[in-house]
């Protein structure tokens, strides 16, 4: 083997210390270029232990905190310049520039309509339940596995109207939130030509490009609330009854009551509370009056079930016929209607 004198190591920066050693001892190498970037994902360590120690440093950032000279590459081609802005504040000082290409009009793109479906926007999914997966150890939330399908879904319909290639990231730092979404996924799309859909973890996904990324984690980012990029997922009528359908299917359904904890926080959905409900919904609600006997004995059942209602009438009627005083107060109070409410609290003695 005839000597080498340069060595080239690309993704430097995710190759750990040890690891580089190994190709700067072949023989005759006389100059070592090492290209990569510290302020993504470093060198994969699974032991705590050593990752405290600073056994996932690589050469490229001992070098970088030593402070020897690196050259930036300081303009990027591939993310409009909304995306790009916040990391380039966060991570890069502002020294990154936008090229050319991303700034033309032509590379935005907008595959939905509305003002959530821009370059850049956070989706505020709150309501779902965070599980923990007795596997993997790892999180999912299958509100957001439901809201990202919907997503998907309106996507894949906007392609059939464009017949416009389209490739989706569907991405996730939770291991089981990546199972689920591909369980719901299944093999619809792998054999449609121009509409591919990829579903990784964020490290398996390293370094892909796409035309469109999903993220799904729970952590949101403030800059996108300054930016007014932040959208509550009720804001979009086909997530909200994507949203209404998952919490019905994981009896979830008395969580719609708490407005903190659901993203139906707005009074709209108490007027409306079944935005885009199932036929199967409907028909359950035009049947319930015959159904309503007062030899039911399961009380709390149905009045649970009683909140599902478009009618406003309807409910309350239904809760005076369970003598259910204490929801039917509720939702007074949560409607505006306080005259109604001070009377109910009054036949409860709960006021004087």
């Amino acid at each position: 083997m005839e000597p080498l004198y340069f060595l080239v190591i690309d993704e430097a920066a995710q190759l750990k210390e040890s690891e580089s050693t190994i190709p700067l001892k072949l023989k005759g190498i006389k100059h070592a270029i090492l290209i990569g970037d510290e302020c993504q994902l470093p060198a994969m360590v699974e032991s705590s232990v050593s990752d405290e120690a600073g056994y996932g440093r690589s050469l490229f950032e001992r070098l970088s905190s030593l402070g020897h000279k690196k050259h930036l590459l300081n303009i990027q081609y591939r993310m409009h310049p909304s995306i790009s802005f916040f990391p380039n504040l966060k991570f890069y000082h502002n020294q990154i520039l936008d090229g050319p290409n991303v700034k033309s009009k032509s590379y935005e793109q907008y595959y939905l309509p509305g003002p959530m479906f821009g370059p850049y926007s956070f989706i505020n999914v709150l309501g779902g339940r965070e599980e923990l997966d007795e596997v993997s150890h790892s999180r999912k939330n299958m509100v957001e596995v439901s809201v990202v399908m919907n997503i998907r879904q309106n996507l894949h319909k906007a392609w059939i109207r464009s017949k416009k290639k389209l490739s989706i990231g569907l991405v996730s730092p939770y291991k089981a939130q990546v199972v689920a979404i591909q369980k719901q996924l299944g093999h619809k799309y792998e054999n449609r030509h121009g509409f591919v859909v990829k579903v990784k973890s964020v490290d398996g996904f390293q370094g892909g490009e796409e035309d469109i990324i999903i993220i799904s984690t729970e952590t949101l980012v403030q800059d996108a609330k300054d930016r007014r990029c932040f959208f509550n997922a009720d804001e979009d009528k086909d997530l909200a009854g994507a949203i209404l359908e998952v919490k019905k299917e994981y009896d979830e359904f008395d969580e719609l009551r708490n407005a903190e904890r659901i993203p139906f926080g707005s009074q709209r959905w108490k007027k409306n509370i079944v935005v885009g409900r199932s036929e199967e919904i409907h028909k359950t609600e035009q049947g319930f009056p015959e159904s309503c006997s007062y030899e039911i004995k399961d009380k709390k059942s149905m009045e649970k079930f009683v909140k599902a209602f478009d009618s406003m009438d309807l409910r309350c009627n239904s809760l005076k016929s369970l003598y259910s005083f204490a929801e039917l107060l509720l939702l007074e109070e949560e409607s505006g209607n306080f005259l109604d409410a001070s009377s109910i609290a009054k036949q409860r003695g709960d006021v004087g």
